[in-house]
């Protein structure tokens, strides 16, 4: 029998985890916000946990509801059977998100939710089971959207971006499953070399050798919701675990990363060494402009300091300067770069590719391609002459290094977005077009096609010859003779 289950990613991965789904092999795959479904039977919701890399947490819907008040949703979360799901002697938690709901706190509402349960079995066997937040024998997830509530059953238990391997954390550490989604998104081919060059803690690159080896992203991890579940198949678990590791192959190119701090090349080789991968990649101490990466084609991918959770005394330099190094060590490299500070990302210098937008965690972030070609940039100009020809742009150039203080702010536009300043520069324009020609028309001769000035042997200048005035050309300035005054006029 094959059940519905949701699996729920950040904004932006949903098509990244429907691939994964279909590349295991799974059925009824359906693309939602934030969230894909499928269905299937106990070993596909084992093979799902074990192996999804971009998902966050798997779900059984078990019922549905109109909760339009908190009585609504005590009753509803009452008439569920929860016997059948776990015993009295077992745990349970409660997690609940409120989407155009009358109930306006979710913790209120899982209140409820616990308080239905407690009562339940309280009726029935006289006492209650205990709640336990941590590692609970069933998690209960409860969704109410336009008042209509979504019982669930948390088959993770812990999000799924909890790998097992992270023994320290860095100061803005990159969620394993949005690291594993970036890569998957970039379309690094697992072959040639992978490179970050701002390391932190390490995550892109041990994201990076599992995905290129096959490692299943839960392999470090020793527990998982379902492992506690009534129906919890032991046999079928250590079948999909023992399948896993057929499918590991090696890797042949180059993991490697860098970073000018010393306590988080520390961190990351603490980290590297509890996902058994310190033979597999390499860490240097250096700064990112020091290094010289390893022969392209290959893939370096970045998540630099962004501004808001990490302060850096002149983000915007080190943008530029991050730019600088693609363009001089990084030919033939695909470079993909993430960010929530689009003003210091302009700064880069280059043209993207391809700009996606992600979420590290509450942060829209701007993710972003950049194509290094191979050769020389005077090559690269004759090859794109030949394709489009030799135009010119007379278009401003918006994104000059000089546009921008060191704080980011723009002083070309001086406050004036980009239309207006293009507007005002169009009128400014014009304008001076015509006065030049109003003045040109005031001062030519019809008579003659001559310049006013002529220039000889770098003299100084000399008047046109019929441009010099005659005696007969000064004249005294005379009074009309209808204007005259008479002794009449005089009163």
């Amino acid at each position: 029998m094959k059940d519905l289950y949701v699996a729920k990613t950040f904004a932006g991965l949903e098509e990244v985890l429907a691939q994964e789904l279909r590349d295991l092999n799974l059925s009824d795959i359906t693309i939602l916000n934030r969230a894909v479904s499928f269905t299937g039977d106990l070993k596909d919701l084992y093979t799902a946990n074990y192996w999804c890399r971009t998902t966050l947490r798997i779900l059984k819907p078990i019922a549905e509801f109109p909760a339009a008040d908190d009585n609504e949703l005590y009753k509803g979360i009452r008439s569920i059977d929860w016997s059948l799901y776990m015993d009295l002697d077992g745990t349970f938690a409660v997690d609940s998100t409120l989407s155009n709901s009358k109930i306006n706190h979710s913790q209120y509402a899982a209140l409820k939710t616990k308080d239905a349960i407690a009562d339940q079995f309280v009726f029935k066997f006289g006492k209650r089971p205990d709640v336990d937040t941590d590692r609970p024998t069933l998690r209960v997830s409860i969704f109410i959207q336009n008042d209509l509530c979504t019982v669930s059953l948390d088959s993770s238990s812990i999000s799924l971006h909890k790998r097992g391997y992270r023994k320290t954390a860095g100061m803005a550490p990159l969620n394993e499953a949005l690291a594993a989604g970036m890569i998957l998104l970039s379309g690094w081919d697992k072959k040639s070399p992978f490179v970050d060059p701002m390391c932190g803690s390490g995550t892109l690159l041990i994201e990076a050798a599992m995905i290129a080896m096959n490692i299943p992203p839960a392999n470090f991890r020793d527990y998982f919701g379902f492992l506690t579940w009534k129906d919890f198949d032991k046999e079928i678990w250590e079948e999909v675990k023992r399948s896993s590791l057929d499918l590991q192959v090696d890797f042949e190119s180059d993991l490697i990363g860098t970073d000018l701090s010393a306590g988080m090349i520390a961190v990351a080789e603490k980290n590297i060494r509890a996902a058994h991968l310190q033979h597999d990649i390499k860490l240097y101490q250096m700064d990112m402009h020091d290094f010289n990466p390893p022969e392209g084609p290959g893939m370096m991918i970045c998540n630099p300091p962004y501004g808001e959770r990490i302060k850096t005394r002149d983000i915007v330099d080190l943008y530029r300067e991050m730019g600088d190094t693609l363009k001089q060590k990084y030919e033939g490299y695909s470079a993909w770069i993430i960010s929530s500070d689009i003003i210091a990302l302009k700064q880069i210098g280059l043209a993207a590719s391809r700009k996606l937008e992600l979420y590290n965690g509450a942060l829209e972030c701007r993710y972003e391609r950049f194509d290094i070609y191979e050769g020389s940039k005077k090559a690269k100009n004759i090859e794109i002459k030949d394709k489009y020809g030799d135009k010119k742009s007379t278009e401003p150039a918006y994104r000059k290094k000089e546009d921008w203080d060191k704080d980011g702010h723009q002083t070309k536009f001086k406050g004036r977005t980009k239309t207006e300043w293009e507007i005002e520069n169009k009128g400014k324009k014009s304008f001076k077009e015509s006065e030049e020609t109003s003045k040109e028309k005031k001062y030519e001769r019809t008579d003659s096609k001559a310049p006013r000035r002529s220039f000889k042997d770098d003299k100084k200048w000399v008047p046109r010859e019929d441009f010099k005035k005659t005696d007969g050309d000064k004249k005294k300035w005379t009074p009309r003779e209808d204007f005259k005054k008479t002794d009449g006029d005089k009163k």
